[in-house]
């Protein structure tokens, strides 16, 4: 791994460029488990430029990057991060659709259940989409949408009836897919236990055992509280002489309070870094040698909302004084 970590940044003109190096450097930490460098790399230097002419690379690198980066981060619980780069692959411009574009809206379907709890792109993709692959998506994944629409009502019987009656497509695609589907399916009871804290200030751990439809009642119902705590997906307490849950406020605890704020910083930190890239991308793109002469093109010709200047020679009707324009 460190080599081809060593030739990645060797080839790249600058930290923001995709190389054809990535591909084997992600590969290579996907096959022995190394995560977290394909996390490291995704986060420090992420890529906002593929240059063809410059590093090589072409579609399928791009799709590649995407794909195995993603996986990456969903072995390490990352869905809503994971999501975003299969998003990324499926919405890349393409003239036509290939099998990694259907691999990584599969995943991103379920990663968005596992991270949101429903996804906005189950069906179709966004309307920047190519439609080439919009169709593609459309037919390949539909046991996928399909178990996406269940999942969104939030009953676990509904889910459980769509995830048999698809089966047969995720176990097609591979051990990984379907293990990812199960792992979301188990998610719905975790996710009702969250859904309480936003509505109770206690329960008790049998009427969580019923809301959150978890057959195993009030034990497992204990169980699924106290690694939510540990997981600290929820602040609470449980009191064991009355077998009941007291659900706390985040703000209560100074780490949490911490950690949102840490979080928040980052956040506007990225938005400004991000804000400053694209204004220096457009300054590049204003004085670029191409987009002058297609925007003088466009004006030329009237296409730019100005007016075309009249040929050499030739007047327009009702211009006395030859400025070119119509006298009042």
């Amino acid at each position: 791994v460190a080599p081809l970590r060593a030739a990645t940044r060797a080839a790249r003109p600058t930290r923001d460029h995709l190389t054809k190096q990535h591909t084997f450097l992600f590969s290579a930490c996907v096959a022995c488990g190394r995560h977290d460098v394909i996390a490291a790399d995704v986060d420090s230097c992420p890529v906002f430029e593929t240059d063809p002419i410059a590093t090589g690379v072409d579609a399928m690198d791009y799709l590649k990057y995407c794909d195995l980066g993603g996986t990456a981060l969903l072995s390490l619980g990352r869905y809503a991060d994971a999501a975003e780069l299969f998003l990324r692959a499926t919405t890349a411009p393409a003239t036509a659709p290939a099998a990694a574009h259907a691999s990584a809206h599969k995943k991103y379907v379920l990663c968005s259940l596992l991270a949101e709890g429903a996804c906005a792109f189950a069906s179709s993709l966004p309307k920047y989409a190519s439609p080439a692959v919009q169709r593609h998506v459309r037919g390949a994944c539909a046991a996928y949408a399909s178990f996406a629409e269940a999942y969104a009502t939030g009953s676990v019987a509904a889910a459980r009836a769509r995830f048999a009656e698809s089966r047969e497509a995720f176990d097609r695609d591979g051990k990984f897919m379907t293990r990812l589907a199960e792992t979301a399916l188990g998610s719905l009871h975790r996710r009702a236990v969250r859904k309480l804290t936003e509505t109770h200030i206690s329960s008790s751990l049998a009427d969580i055992a019923c809301d959150a439809q978890l057959t195993g009642g009030e034990a497992e119902a204990e169980r699924v509280v106290l690694e939510m705590i540990d997981a600290r997906e929820i602040y609470a307490k449980i009191d064991a002489s009355t077998r009941s849950v007291t659900f706390l406020d985040a703000a209560d605890d100074p780490f949490a309070a911490e950690e949102e704020a840490a979080a928040l910083a980052g956040a506007v930190a990225e938005a400004r870094a991000l804000a400053e890239r694209v204004r220096r991308k457009d300054d590049t793109l204003r004085a670029s040698r191409a987009y002058v002469n297609a925007t003088a093109d466009l004006v030329s010709s009237g296409q730019a909302g100005g007016k075309a200047k009249p040929e050499e020679g030739k007047r327009i009707p009702g211009d006395a004084d030859g400025d070119g324009e119509e006298d009042d």
